[in-house]
């Protein structure tokens, strides 16, 4: 039987959703975007942030389930619109470069620069940095 904490957290999320401010809603983006505007330092968002939104507990997540999101700083949006790859975030981190770096490394444990730098996690973060300069 779920809890009451539950219970409120799953009526607050209809309501939200309902009123088209959800997480995933277009208002919640331009709200979110808003907020990044503001002259707020960093850490102070950070820390508003992790006090309200965020659980305080851990919770498990599996690989297959994670996406590739931010990169460098960027929050996933900021990246896609400045790498032209507006799917970016939507890529399944077991897809992703990074992961394909490290499967290339446990199948040749010597790798040699060449065979990094033809690497897709190299080529993705190159046309990143030629892009965005």
């Amino acid at each position: 039987m779920p809890t009451g904490i539950d219970q409120v957290r799953r009526k607050s999320r209809a309501v939200l959703r309902k009123s088209g401010l959800a997480p995933s809603g277009p208002v919640y983006g331009r709200l979110v975007d808003a907020g990044r505007s503001l002259p707020i330092p960093a850490a102070a968002r950070v820390a508003v942030s992790t006090a309200v939104l965020r659980r305080p507990w851990k919770v498990p997540v599996r690989f297959d389930q994670l996406l590739v999101g931010a990169q460098g700083g960027w929050t996933a949006r900021e990246f896609a619109d400045r790498t032209g790859d507006l799917l970016w975030p939507s890529t399944p981190f077991l897809d992703g470069p990074h992961v394909g770096l490290l499967r290339l490394a446990d199948e040749r444990p010597e790798l040699t620069d060449a065979e990094i730098l033809s690497s897709a996690y190299c080529r993705r973060h190159r046309s990143s940095v030629i892009r965005c300069q």
